[in-house]
């Protein structure tokens, strides 16, 4: 049974890719999507390998007791689920960029933050089909605050207060974290919308193969990879079980373990970590504050 549930805001930092499975399409090395939807996630195993690995790196430990282990037939007291997409980074005309989220994203995320108890984030969609800023967003045009211009396409919005308050609770977050806040940056699209954004508007780099002997590219060694970009704010759960048979203090034990490691403050994900990518940082919500 679990004893004490976490929600982990994982803010990209520098681009990252966790692969997915190679298709017949355009890109080479994709990134990991959700079947159904086609958003972008990173799978448990992957992040969960991350984070147990930067563990490993800082603590000269293997880690068994907070991740399992199979050799060791030693189960884990810590579950992630998948991490899912909260904000996807576009440029904008003003604003320099915008933090783009959809009714359905929003939606998925209450109802995951109610599985751990928190009930301050509250469903919410527009009731027409505008896309919604904040009151004093920096996406609008100034000669016609009616307007938002997002790669080349440009979208009619409107404001509302209860999606400012909403916001304001994802900016306390960050904020206690040392992000600045994202509320004047944000903009909610419709679902149709959104999807389009995260299909068409990730990396996508072009990337040769040098043979060591020759010095000179490979033949045939030229593939592209799909890269989440930087900004990209993602969300994972984590629930804590008390593995030991010593009840909630154990559980609470565990996850202080895990959280005064430092590792949340900048660890890597993915592939071409050499390369600087992958890098992230993640801020905790859940408890009695958010942490």
């Amino acid at each position: 049974m679990n004893q004490l549930n976490r929600a982990m805001l994982i803010n990209v930092l520098t681009s990252l890719h966790a692969g997915g499975e190679n298709e017949l399409g355009v890109v080479d090395q994709p990134i990991q999507r959700e079947v159904h939807t086609h958003f972008p996630k990173i799978e448990t195993s992957s992040l969960k390998g991350s984070i147990r690995h930067a563990f490993q790196q800082e603590r000269k430990e293997d880690g068994n007791d907070l991740f399992g282990s199979e050799e060791a037939n030693q189960a884990s007291p810590t579950t992630f689920t998948d991490a899912r997409i909260l904000f996807f980074p576009m440029r904008s005309a003003n604003g320099v960029f915008a933090y783009v989220t959809c009714p359905m994203v929003w939606e998925r995320f209450c109802q995951d933050m109610e599985l751990i108890g928190e009930n301050q984030f509250q469903i919410w969609s527009p009731k027409d089909e505008l896309a919604v800023v904040s009151n004093n967003s920096n996406l609008v045009f100034k000669h016609n605050k009616k307007k938002v211009m997002l790669d080349e396409y440009t979208l009619d919005v409107c404001t509302n207060s209860e999606w400012d308050k909403l916001l304001n609770k994802i900016d306390q977050v960050r904020v206690r974290n040392g992000f600045d806040p994202v509320k004047n940056n944000t903009i909610l699209v419709s679902d149709d919308e959104f999807s389009d954004f995260v299909q068409l508007s990730t990396e996508v780099v072009t990337r040769i193969r040098i043979d060591i002997e020759t010095g000179i590219v490979e033949e045939g060694a030229l593939f592209t990879e799909e890269y989440l970009p930087p900004e990209t704010m993602m969300y994972s759960l984590l629930f804590v079980r008390d593995g030991y048979g010593q009840g909630q203090e154990r559980a609470k034990d565990i996850f202080e373990e895990l959280k005064s490691s430092k590792l949340f403050d900048l660890f890597q994900i993915g592939g071409n970590a050499t390369l600087g990518k992958g890098f992230v940082k993640c801020s905790f919500i859940g408890g009695d504050i958010d942490e």
